[in-house]
């Protein structure tokens, strides 16, 4: 019973707020008397419940959106017209019509008429040519797609648009005296219509020592934007640039000009030599012996083969390591090495060799690099003493042509698009990504598990036991110092190693050769790093336990370039010899 007593008040209160919905009823009243052409007219509006009203005057003239009570229309022309109103509410929407009857006017009415060539659609920068037909006007106000008139009595005009976009075209016809007629067109702007490039240039300048200033002069056909890549890591956005190298070598030079979604590539070596060519190396020690090594190049300063020799004291050869390397458009393309050493009765103990194999993408630039060595410890037993071992190397681009990725091994470095190294990932393929620690009797082998990458270069390695090593560096990018430290070792031990060099001279021996390589990644060539000292410390539990410290290189005596002629490297007499001919 108090169920449905509840039911009845809960439906008496429904029924109570329900109100009934009107549904809109349209109205309205022609003008009395005669209706002309070119004098406005005035309808009024009757309808009821509405809260929206449409006007369509039959004249092809616009629908009119109003909801005042009055509302005042213009025909141009003489004739019968069709009169209709649409009222729309919530509850709908209701139409009505009526016929009118408009005399002509007393003269004739101004009338709008142009046409746009192209029609309604052209590729920005878009020229128009406008031809104004209209008639019965003597003035003419146009707006071009924007709130600027612009007033001409010109009948054929031309008009460049340049963003891509829809321009509302209009003109307004005028005539003293008479009401003004309006006539809007759309032109739509579209995107550049792409026309494929060709990329050339011209260079001068090339063929100069190092530290040199080259021309770049842009000859490309159809090209809206440029990018240069001048082979060294650098870039630029400039028409025709000119770029400082700062080192000898052969460089690809990159041109790619785009127009639209085309592109089209151009790509030169530019070769800068080196003032001095490294030729011969000397070396006395007293324990080790006697020790030569001798390079020759081609005529673009390109190594061919290197010689080094190591003799006893008494003069007897004890090894001997020859690299030759080819070439092919200019490029390296291979490097063979071979390795014999002798023991003390002269007897071939141990033979090494291995190739160096370059390849190079469609563009010319490095793809990849395969690198094979074989070593057969007793030449006698090849099958009980022989080791092989093989390298790879993977080479990916950005779309500037600087390299994005390098795969060594499987260990993955990454770079931005400007050359820097933004990460490394290891990989347990990577043989050489290892660290032995060896303390008196103790030895422990860790694996990188973690690179850590701070300023464009490795600031932390991380190994497995929880094992890290610190890299520090000077401002000239070189390595000063290694931390290795080992929280599962007894006394808390690590390992310190530092490094100093002499900044003031240069000592690059070997002109560096770049070949195709990326700049930023090891070069061909030989290179005696300007390291003064090495120190090694092994400490435990906070006290200095071990330390070793080795004076590596001291360079006594310099050429006019800055070149070192001698120095006390590997604890000999060293001796250098140029060839300084540029």
């Amino acid at each position: 019973m108090i169920k449905a007593f509840t039911l009845l008040i809960f439906l008496t209160f429904l029924l109570s707020c329900h109100k009934e919905v009107e549904f809109p009823e349209a109205g309205f009243e022609v003008p009395t008397g005669t209706i002309k052409a070119g004098v406005p007219a005035t309808f009024r509006n009757t309808s009821r419940n509405a809260s929206a009203y449409e006007w369509d005057f039959g004249d092809s003239s616009t629908i009119v959106t109003s909801s005042e009570v009055e509302i005042s229309h213009n025909f141009k022309i003489g004739g019968d017209f069709t009169v209709r109103l649409i009222a729309k509410s919530g509850g709908g929407s209701n139409g009505i019509s009526k016929s009118v009857k408009v005399d002509d006017p007393d003269q004739p009415l101004p009338k709008a008429i142009f046409e746009l060539n192209p029609a309604a659609e052209c590729p920005a920068p878009c020229t128009v040519a406008i031809t104004n037909s209209s008639i019965n006007s003597t003035s003419y106000t146009w707006f071009f797609g924007d709130n600027t008139p612009v007033d001409t009595r010109e009948l054929k005009l031309s008009r460049t648009f340049n963003d891509v976009r829809s321009y509302a075209i209009t003109l307004i016809a005028k005539a003293n005296g008479l009401p003004n007629d309006t006539l809007t067109k759309t032109l739509r702007v579209t995107a550049p219509q792409a026309e494929q490039p060709t990329a050339e240039f011209d260079i001068s300048g090339e063929n100069c020592t190092y530290n040199c200033d080259v021309t770049f002069t842009n000859r490309s056909v159809k090209g809206i934007t440029y990018l240069w890549n001048f082979g060294d890591g650098s870039l630029s956005t400039d028409l025709s640039p000119k770029h400082n190298y700062k080192r000898a070598g052969a460089y690809n030079v990159i041109l790619v000009t785009r127009n639209g979604s085309l592109t089209s590539m151009k790509k030169k070596v530019v070769q800068i030599y080196a003032k001095c060519k490294f030729t011969k190396q000397t070396r006395q020690h007293p324990i080790s012996g006697n020790y030569e090594a001798l390079f020759s190049y081609d005529t673009n300063d390109f190594p061919l083969r290197s010689t080094e020799i190591e003799n006893e004291v008494s003069g007897a050869p004890v090894s001997r390591i020859i690299n030759d390397y080819t070439y092919a458009d200019g490029f390296l393309n291979g490097r063979q090495y071979s390795l014999s050493v002798r023991n003390n009765s002269q007897v071939v103990v141990e033979v090494s060799s291995g190739r160096f194999t370059h390849k190079y993408n469609a563009d010319g630039l490095l793809s990849s690099t395969e690198i094979l060595r074989t070593t057969v410890k007793d030449r006698n037993n090849p099958a009980g003493g022989s080791t092989i071992s093989k390298s790879a190397f993977q080479y990916e681009y950005h779309a500037n042509y600087n390299v994005s990725k390098v795969t060594v091994d499987g260990t993955v470095y990454s770079y931005s698009e400007t050359g820097l190294l933004t990460s490394v990932n290891p990989s347990s393929e990577n043989t050489g990504e290892v660290y032995t620690f060896k303390h008196q009797n103790f030895t422990k082998t860790y694996r990188v598990t973690k690179y850590i990458i701070a300023n464009n270069r490795i600031s932390e390695i991380e190994f497995t036991d929880n094992a890290k090593q610190k890299l520090e560096y000077d401002n000239e990018g070189q390595l000063i110092r290694k931390t290795f430290r080992d929280p599962a070792l007894p006394f808390e031990t690590s390992c310190v190693e530092e490094w100093k060099y002499d900044n003031q001279k240069n000592i690059d021996l070997l002109t560096r050769v770049y070949l195709g390589h990326p700049s930023y990644l090891a070069p061909e060539g030989v290179t005696v790093h300007n390291v003064t000292s090495y120190t090694k410390t092994i400490v435990r539990a906070g006290s200095v336990d071990e330390t070793q410290a080795n004076e590596v290189t001291a360079f006594t005596q310099y050429n006019s370039e800055g070149l070192p002629l001698k120095s006390n490297r590997f604890g000999g007499d060293n001796t250098y010899v140029y060839e300084c001919n540029r």
